[in-house]
């Protein structure tokens, strides 16, 4: 299984699906082991996972606004998606 790091796709951010929560947590606890946090360095596993959230090169998760949610939505060729649970 790849690594949280491994889904980074040169330097680019990076939105991930998670089916569920339990695909959810996953995400945050493997995040988390691997050294990603939120802005303001809180722990991933300090907060609830959302259906998709963005990773980046520099190690920081996001939860998307709704401009974030326009992009994953709309922008399938500009953008890098991955599904976690595949």
């Amino acid at each position: 299984m790849r690594t949280v790091k491994q889904l980074i796709n040169n330097g680019k951010k990076v939105y991930v699906k998670l089916n569920n929560s339990a695909i959810g947590y996953r995400f945050l606890s493997d995040a988390q082991l691997e050294g990603f946090t939120f802005s303001g360095g809180t722990e991933p596993f300090s907060c609830r996972p959302d259906d998709v959230m963005s990773i980046s090169a520099i190690g920081e998760i996001s939860f998307l606004g709704r401009a974030g949610r326009t992009v994953y939505a709309t922008a399938n060729d500009l953008i890098v998606k991955v599904d976690y649970e595949k």
